[in-house]
């Protein structure tokens, strides 16, 4: 019991803190009136809890060998470790989009995460691959990237209200699916995006002329690609009977925020809007995960009739 518990504080506990502690700097400090540093360090922080419980379970050796050679590492290479790099990436990538927006006129920052979102659809389509790639799944990974950064905007403030639930579908359908070492990374995402957005929920109560969470610029850039990412490894890699397009749908949660979004506009406070925008993602969430136990549940069962001899006995 002692091994699983610290296991799971190894994986998921510790990445979640040290995301949530990265993202105190400006969530809950003076910072807090910058937009840059609003921007760009809970961005950062969502990274930094994928590569941490990625490094935590694989070690760094994991991340260095997809661009190094290390005398003496053996270890067998798997495709999907280039998840790691994409994080450590991500990071870097979050603050060259937070400086290019800053130094764009009035109206151009938009364009700087268009092109960043290009960009990293196309990166992921080029150097991240699973199991039989052809060319059409990596421009499926390329789309996906792209859907769900057109999707993630309808978040508005409630972005990391709806991260925390969208990774959590990740990981349990990777759970689901026997692939345990996805289901605890994004198991991390998940809880540190829950820090994130109470954080943010409490640093916003302290200071007046905060500046708002939203979903633009880099959390935009690095929530879209991690979950196209995550959502495309781990149907790579399901054993489940969870069909692909229940997989595929949910990077693109976080736009159904829309549902109720005449009820989030004409909410009295921050608060009210963000919890409408969160019920309407939520919803749709559930309805994937339960179509997936359904499913997967369905077809087992299907199966262990088939394989039973004694299956149409006594109307069975």
């Amino acid at each position: 019991m002692d091994g699983v518990v610290g296991y799971i504080l190894s994986v998921v506990v510790i990445p979640a803190l040290v995301a949530a502690a990265v993202a105190s700097i400006a969530l809950v400090t003076p910072l807090r009136r910058r937009a840059w540093a609003v921007e760009c360090f809970p961005a950062m922080a969502v990274a930094l809890a994928f590569l941490v419980s990625f490094t935590n379970e694989l070690g760094w050796t994991a991340v260095a060998r997809q661009v190094i050679t290390i005398e003496g590492d053996d270890a067998p290479f798997e495709r999907w470790h280039r998840l790691g790099l994409a994080a450590l990436m991500l990071m870097v990538g979050a603050v060259c989009i937070v400086a290019a927006r800053m130094r764009m006129p009035r109206g151009g920052a938009p364009i700087v995460t268009m092109v960043a979102l290009g960009i990293a659809g196309a990166l992921a389509a080029q150097f991240v691959q699973f199991p039989q790639p052809t060319l059409l799944k990596q421009l499926g990974l390329a789309a996906l990237v792209l859907a769900a950064g057109v999707a993630l905007p309808l978040a508005g403030g409630a972005i990391y209200w709806i991260a925390w639930g969208a990774f959590g579908i990740v990981a349990a359908l990777a759970g689901l699916g026997g692939f345990a070492s996805l289901a605890v990374m994004c198991g991390a995402v998940s809880v540190a995006s829950l820090l994130i957005a109470i954080l943010a929920a409490i640093g916003g109560k302290f200071a007046k002329d905060a500046k708002p969470m939203e979903a633009a610029g880099a959390p935009l850039v690095v929530c879209a690609v991690m979950l196209a990412l995550a959502a495309r490894c781990g149907d790579a890699y399901d054993q489940s009977q969870t069909p692909d397009w229940l997989w595929w749908l949910v990077p693109l949660v976080p736009g159904f925020a829309l549902i109720f979004t005449k009820q989030a506009l004409r909410a009295p406070s921050i608060a009210a809007a963000t919890f409408w925008r969160t019920l309407g993602a939520a919803l749709v969430g559930v309805a994937i995960l339960g179509a997936a136990l359904a499913i997967d549940a369905s077809k087992a069962s299907g199966s262990d009739d088939a394989d039973d001899p004694y299956a149409d006995m006594y109307g069975g």
